[in-house]
């Protein structure tokens, strides 16, 4: 799709003379996704909604050590420590944080959640799609790398692994296993004009994947579990019983924006404070004292207001623990 005007009336953005994308005042119907190619349409409540499946093991690890720390030396008395991860997508999230902190997984449960019935479903399976993506052109090797970090734990490379990857490799190999099983892609029409598209009008080829599908080793993860849930509705994912640990990594600024053009272009939606307010007393209301509240290392940066966050929260009582390379405040921590 060429979008040859932007326009906003009503209300909504208007692309070509066609409504795209609608927000309304309704909070509990603004949880609209919208990412890049191999999205997922979804409609509920009336309201269509574009969920993008994107995710890795061992993502933002700086992020991950710092929560895992935390939950070692703030929690280690506890009896049972709980925690939920929210956009939990196919389960890499929470996969990733089990394997950190196995040596407590008797006493920790982790609950994952998306908007997806469907890619909580292939969570639930234990079965994991790993792609390498091959022949891309020289000046998108960084774009692919950086969407495909966890390649390396399935896959033979020539990169040399830090000390950090070797652990991870290792923690990889005692928890899954790789399957005979093939992957074949389901090449939406979408997919195939933006093949065409990129090609013939912009001159770049697409790359091809090497896929692997990867499954659990019976026994492992049996302190997860998976369902159905949103963000906004945190009260019915922890039934009435707080948590200690709520993520939500990487999605919050979905909320916040309306994604044109495949998410190349973001606008910010004129009720993005009030929803960022909204999660934040979600968060209040299911959180136990010296609970924390995670989100993605690049989260604020990509909200278009990159005060927002971190102003609403310390209005409600939450206090900064850990700030990312590039300075963004993504732990909170609710004061007493």
């Amino acid at each position: 799709m060429i979008i040859s005007q932007v326009s906003k009336q009503n209300n909504q953005y208007k692309l070509n003379n066609k409504t795209s994308y609608n927000y309304t005042n309704n909070i509990k119907d603004t949880v609209s996704f919208s990412g890049h190619l191999g999205t997922e349409k979804l409609v509920k409540k009336g309201v269509k909604h574009v969920l993008r499946h994107e995710t890795a093991l061992f993502r933002d690890m700086q992020t991950k050590n710092f929560v895992r720390n935390y939950i070692l030396e703030n929690f280690k008395d506890k009896p049972n420590i709980k925690m939920v991860v929210g956009a939990c997508c196919s389960g890499e999230e929470v996969y990733t944080y089990s394997m950190l902190l196995d040596s407590m997984r008797r006493k920790l449960s982790i609950v994952g959640f998306d908007l997806s019935d469907s890619i909580v479903e292939q969570a639930k399976s234990g079965k994991v799609l790993m792609q390498q993506p091959k022949k891309v052109p020289e000046h998108l090797r960084d774009l692919y790398s950086k969407t495909h970090t966890d390649s390396f734990l399935c896959f033979d490379t020539s990169q040399s692994l830090t000390t950090e990857q070797v652990a991870q490799k290792g923690l990889f190999d005692e928890f899954f296993e790789i399957t005979p099983e093939v992957y074949t892609e389901k090449e939406s029409l979408k997919l195939k004009f933006t093949r065409w598209y990129m090609q013939k009008i912009l001159k770049v080829a697409m790359p091809t994947y090497e896929s692997k599908i990867v499954k659990v080793k019976e026994g492992k993860f049996a302190n997860c579990s998976f369902t159905t849930g949103d963000i906004l509705d945190l009260k019915a994912l922890t039934k009435g019983e707080k948590a200690d640990v709520i993520t939500f990594s990487n999605a919050m600024y979905h909320l916040t924006t309306d994604d044109i053009l495949n998410g190349m272009h973001r606008l910010p939606k004129e009720n993005s404070e009030e929803i960022v307010r909204k999660i934040a007393l979600q968060v209040k209301e299911n959180l136990n004292p010296n609970g924390i509240f995670v989100l993605g290392e690049n989260e604020i940066m990509q909200t278009m207001d990159a005060y927002t966050v971190p102003r609403v929260f310390k209005e409600l009582g939450f206090e900064p623990l850990n700030k990312t390379d590039d300075h963004m405040e993504n732990v909170w921590r609710l004061l007493p």
